[in-house]
């Protein structure tokens, strides 16, 4: 059967052996999977199907080790779904949505497909550490490798397929990870960055008369009881950033007092 194409297997059978295994993460990006999920629904519709089947609907043989890493990373993106009492396999509704969404107004083909790119743990503990503003690669290598446990291999795969999805889904911001600076002023570019159906991550400029302005980048809407947290953290670190105003020097006119 053809193998298909631009598909990244997370690490081989002998990488594995020889020096552990990564944790899990899907081996394509999501808008490969996409692309994947297409020809099964091309193929089957809303039916289920076995998943050999499937496999071959994607070119692949049943025992395929790069088709059980597509078919592993669609199951991961919630673009397909197992029927737990038959086994047999559809394409999902979220899969489906997305597919059939060719609206204008795609604000709702984007929720489902940020919900796609964080349905795998990894993705959305990643996104919960680093919001859309990811550090340098050197930096991400360190922490996958001592932090979680990836192999070498398996770290620099995560992070090309993770920019790629997270990016597709618009999930990261401002030019963090473009080769060209941005001409867009930066509270622009990164913001809004659809998180959650109910939460938005927005970088606000505080607008301070004579100074240059700080900004507050949070999830919005918050809670009053987050609200009135951060204002106490705020004033507890105010020692350590704010200047103390200059005590005034004598005068003369105070000296010659009786």
């Amino acid at each position: 059967m053809a193998e298909p194409k631009e598909t990244t297997t997370p690490e081989t059978d002998a990488d594995s052996k020889r020096r552990g295994r990564s944790p899990s993460y899907p081996g394509i990006n999501l808008e490969q999977a996409l692309g994947r999920i297409k020809e099964v629904y091309e193929a089957e519709g809303r039916h289920e199907a076995p998943e050999s089947t499937i496999m071959a609907d994607l070119g692949y043989a049943a025992k395929s080790g790069q088709g059980l890493v597509v078919l592993a990373a669609l199951k991961s993106f919630g673009l397909l779904e197992v029927n737990k009492e038959t086994g047999r396999l559809k394409v999902s509704q979220r899969g489906i949505k997305i597919l059939l969404d060719s609206r204008e107004d795609g604000t709702e083909r984007l929720s489902l497909l940020q919900d796609a790119a964080l349905a795998p743990p990894i993705h959305d503990a990643m996104l919960k550490q680093y919001g859309g503003q990811l550090p340098s690669d050197a930096n991400l290598l360190y922490h996958l490798r001592v932090d979680r446990g990836f192999t070498d291999t398996g770290a620099s795969q995560f992070i090309k397929l993770y920019k790629e999805t997270m990016e597709f889904a618009k999930l990261l911001g401002g030019d963090t990870l473009s080769s060209g600076k941005s001409d867009k002023p930066s509270w622009e570019v990164q913001s809004p960055m659809v998180v959650n159906p109910t939460s938005q991550i927005l970088e606000i400029p505080i607008p301070i008369p004579g100074a240059n302005w700080p900004s507050l980048r949070a999830a919005f809407p918050m809670t009053e009881e987050a609200w009135e947290e951060m204002l106490e953290v705020l004033k507890a670190m105010k020692p350590g950033l704010v200047k103390k105003k200059p005590r005034p020097e004598p005068s003369d006119d105070a000296d010659n007092l009786d």
